[in-house]
């Protein structure tokens, strides 16, 4: 889709403070697909990292949705927000995904589709909102996240299970990833997933009770092979959450702090990696995620290798997992920017737009607001 805006710009002059003013032909044809859309505003993606920000990064930003909504501005479902970016001749709309909708804290998040520099800002991306028609918006997870998997499709295509058996089974309406069975050492189910070494990765996992209930249950990430990995996982059996790394099958605890996991009862667990910076936080589902980490630690062990998996130790009774999302991750994160306008004004007599881009030339003086 395309899209077509105008600004005006009063460009005032002060005897003591020079201004450039440049015109930017970045034109693209007007777009009348967007004017049953009330309002918009710009979405600006500042790159905070150290190095170049990557096309594909999973951004997020919190949006007062519960105040549209009550002004009569955004649906109580959320069903006409609405993400795009414009790559200089086409506008395209963005898969979104909206949670918390008609609250005070709704979290909207989307992929970036260009790179951006270091300290600058991609200004292309853009919110609609504000139509009481709108229907069925693009919010495939999969094209929001590097990697998503929430089994729904019944298969677990893409994943490579070892030591014991796996499978997706349907759990009273929803399908989740299960382990029954088998394997008396580091048991394991992982994807491969080339260079997204740096990442953050949620999950949930679900011990089971019984005779011979869970033990150790977890995630796995740096993957070399299904005998190399570092692995954070709930060990049951003493109360404790773990930082492991497992070499040739054989594993070394880094540190272990006390938590305690109940059975049969859906928990999430955060991993962050960065660098040598390793942390990850464990919670029960349906509570608020905390802010601290129950691990924060250095380590260098495979640190290059990426892919990431599901795994336990000595089980032989049923362990589940869902909900799988992993997104790259920057020593930094972005800063997402809303710039808020006004109802659209254009209509199709508008065939093309240009930015303005005005510059202080004055390394002394402040140019003042107006």
């Amino acid at each position: 889709m395309k899209h077509a805006t105008r600004s005006f710009v009063l460009v005032m002059a002060f005897a003591t403070i020079a201004l450039t003013v440049s015109l930017v032909f970045r034109s693209a044809p007007a777009l009348a697909d967007w004017s049953d859309w009330d309002y918009s505003a710009q979405l600006d993606v500042r790159n905070n990292a150290t190095a170049l920000l990557p096309s594909g990064y999973t951004v997020s930003f919190v949006l007062d949705t519960q105040s549209l909504v009550s002004l009569g501005q955004m649906q109580a479902n959320c069903a006409d927000l609405r993400v795009t970016h414009n790559d200089g001749g086409t506008e395209s709309e963005l898969d979104r995904l909206v949670e918390g909708c008609n609250t005070s804290a709704t979290t909207v998040t989307f992929r970036t589709q260009a790179e951006v520099g270091i300290g600058s800002t991609d200004t292309d991306y853009r919110l609609y909102y504000s139509n009481p028609a709108a229907a069925n918006p693009p919010q495939n997870p999969s094209n929001v996240y590097a990697f998503y998997d929430d089994f729904q499709d019944g298969d677990a295509a893409g994943w490579n299970g070892a030591d014991g058996t796996w499978s997706v089974v349907n759990d009273g309406g929803n399908y989740i990833y299960r382990y029954t069975t088998g394997g008396a050492n580091w048991a394991i189910s992982y994807v491969a997933l080339p260079s997204l070494s740096n990442l953050d990765y949620v999950a949930k996992i679900r011990a089971t009770s019984g005779t011979n209930f869970t033990r150790w249950i977890g995630l796995a990430f740096r993957i070399q092979n299904q005998t190399n990995f570092l692995t954070f996982y709930q060990s049951r059996d003493v109360n404790q959450f773990k930082f492991a790394r497992v070499v040739n099958d054989v594993h070394t605890v880094v540190l272990s702090p006390a938590y305690t996991m109940g059975a049969d009862t859906w928990y999430r667990l955060r991993l962050q990696a960065i660098g040598n910076q390793v942390r990850a936080r464990i919670w029960q589902d349906g509570t608020t995620e905390p802010t601290a980490w129950n691990i924060q630690t250095t380590d260098t062990t495979f640190q290059s290798s990426t892919n990431i998996g599901v795994t336990l130790y000595q089980h032989t009774t049923a362990a589940d997992w869902d909900d799988v999302q992993v997104r790259m991750l920057v020593d930094a994160e972005p800063t997402i920017t809303l710039h808020w306008g006004t109802a659209p004004w254009w209509d199709n007599g508008w065939g093309y737009r240009s930015r303005l881009t005005v510059a202080k030339s004055s390394a002394t003086e402040t140019l003042p607001v107006s």
